[in-house]
């Protein structure tokens, strides 16, 4: 938080853990912890940016989409990892949204 309170930069993966088959994982194991910490983003002016990441299928490249910014509002810590994912999601190939598809 003293990053972003001082104008810097985070990077924070809701899941915390890779992929397996670049599909985003079941819901059941995403870390409360990082919907905690977006919303503390927030509520400190700072907006959260989403970020889609996944490998080409040559398995030589790694593609990159990035979202327009938002802010968490009103929620659960839990319901703000999902809102995250959700936002992730809308940013990947349909195959690999997981649960989000």
């Amino acid at each position: 938080m003293a990053r972003l309170e001082a104008g810097g930069v985070i990077y924070i993966a809701p899941e915390g853990h890779v992929e397996v088959n670049n599909s985003i994982s079941p819901i059941e194991t995403f870390h409360a912890g990082t919907g905690r910490m977006a919303m503390r983003a927030s509520a400190i002016g700072v907006s959260v940016v989403p970020v889609g990441i996944w490998e080409q299928e040559d398995r030589k490249r790694i593609h990159v989409q990035v979202g327009g910014p938002f802010v968490i509002e009103g929620v659960s810590s839990i319901g703000a990892v999902r809102e995250l994912m959700e936002r992730i999601a809308d940013e990947l190939p349909e195959q690999f949204r997981g649960p989000f598809a």
